[in-house]
């Protein structure tokens, strides 16, 4: 998923240009999460104010996701489930990226940093 690995750059850049942003450690950008709570420190909008509750549920399952192919061979634990809300795998099993939910991650991937230039760019 080397799309959040572009997003996670992307956002590092956006977040460069912010006058005296909120000290970030490394990799914060690859956590939704965190990264949101980050955005909401320095732009008073976290990502579920700029894409909403349903697309940010959806981007923060991709983003787990990506945390299972990278540090867990793809295989479901029990964290995965507890912060991805994802209850179609069970423990054990390997998650399935498909092409049509890689393009929609795209879309959940471009939404955010379309927003996110825009509100930092203003």
């Amino acid at each position: 998923m080397s799309l959040i690995g572009a997003f996670q750059h992307y956002v590092e850049s956006l977040y460069s240009r912010l006058p005296s942003p909120p000290p970030a450690r490394r990799n914060v950008f690859q956590n939704l999460k965190e990264s949101s709570v980050l955005g909401k420190a320095a732009i008073g909008r976290d990502y579920e104010d700029l894409i909403g509750q349903n697309d940010y549920a959806e981007l923060n399952r991709f983003f787990q996701q990506r945390h299972l192919i990278a540090h867990k061979n793809g295989f479901v634990d029990e964290d995965y489930v507890r912060k991805s809300g994802d209850t179609t795998y069970a423990v054990g099993q390997r998650i399935v990226i498909s092409e049509a939910l890689m393009v929609r991650l795209l879309q959940l991937i471009r939404e955010l940093a379309e927003k996110l230039t825009w509100e930092i760019n203003s």
